[in-house]
């Protein structure tokens, strides 16, 4: 082969490395932001866990206690009588959250006119 194309060839060559190391490094970078929001996600699922404990009234639980509960909440999962009854009251419980929320929300939004007619 003479050196002309065997030059060519490996420029050519040089050029598919780089575009494979950069489609390597994009592919890394992705990896990376997907397990970046992989934990993120995990972080508000365990921030959500959280206040629904204390919703519940067992944020004062000694952990152990808090522990065991939960896994004889978990072993009682299977039985489909018991989750709907208490997806029941968990969503009683999360409208009452909600609707105190909002009217909160509410209160916090109205002007306070006493204040602007003691000033006049």
């Amino acid at each position: 082969m003479n050196t002309r194309a065997q030059a060519a060839i490996e420029t050519q060559l040089h050029r598919h490395k780089q575009k494979r190391q950069a489609e390597d490094a994009k592919v890394t970078n992705l990896r990376r932001q997907l397990r970046t929001l992989q934990r993120e996600a995990r972080r508000k699922q365990r921030q959500q866990a959280g206040a629904w404990v204390d919703l519940a009234g067992l944020l004062d639980l000694d952990p152990e206690v808090l522990l065991g509960g939960l896994c004889t909440l978990a072993d009682q999962c299977a039985d489909d009588t018991v989750l709907q009854r208490w997806k029941r009251r968990g969503a009683e419980l999360l409208a009452q959250r909600r609707k105190r929320t909002r009217s909160a929300q509410r209160s916090e939004a109205k002007p306070d006119v006493t204040a602007h007619t003691e000033q006049v």
